[in-house]
Formats: C-alpha cells, structure tokens, sequence
C-alpha cells in the first residue's frame, strides 16, 4: 500500500512527493486592485463564514445545542473581515493596489 503524498508548492510547479501527508496549495496569489482583491478576499471569508454557520445549524437540528466553536470561529471571521474591509478602504483612498498571499496548508495529525 502507497503511502499518502505530499504536495509542495515550488514556484508556479507542483512538486508531488510519496514521503509524507502534507499539502500546500495557493488558494489567492497575486497584485490586485482594491476592488478586486475585496472580491476575492471577501468571498473566501463569505465561504467560510457561511460553512460555519451550516455548522451551527445542523448541530441544533441533531442536538438542540449550537456549536460553540462554529460560533466562535465566525466571530474571528467576521472580525478579520472588518480588518480587510480597512485595510481595503485605505489602499482605496490612496489609490494603491494590494497584495495578496493565500497558502491553504493540510497535514495529517495524530
């Protein structure tokens, strides 16, 4: 039996290795526009926020009881996004354009 892979980003290549089970993709890499990268950013938090909130939902259908991480993780979520939301408006407001790094990392763990 193979044992899991792992992936790591090497530039704009995929290096795919049987060692390990490890993962590192870009998700959002790049120069935006303001607008563009509040497009972007905004709908990976909208996505993440909407699957918490699922979360929540389902564990009252089975168990009468909200999932108190669920709400917590979007309470931080929706913090974060009030921080991009002015870092947006700043970069707006000087006309700059902004950089985004997304890196989605997944590891196996014990």
């Amino acid at each position: 039996m193979e044992s899991a892979g792992v992936v790591r980003v090497v530039s704009d290549s995929v290096d795919v290795s049987m060692a390990t089970s490890h993962l590192e993709l870009p998700i959002l890499m790049g120069d935006f526009s303001s607008e563009e990268a509040r497009d972007q950013v905004l709908s990976l938090l909208l996505a993440s926020i909407n699957y918490q909130r699922h979360r929540t939902v389902t564990s009252l259908e089975r168990t009468g009881d909200a999932d108190t991480a669920a709400l917590s993780r979007i309470k931080q979520l929706k913090q974060s996004r009030e921080e991009v939301l002015d870092i947006l408006q700043e970069a707006e407001q000087q006309g700059r354009s902004i950089k985004v790094e997304s890196l989605l990392k997944i590891s196996m763990i014990d």
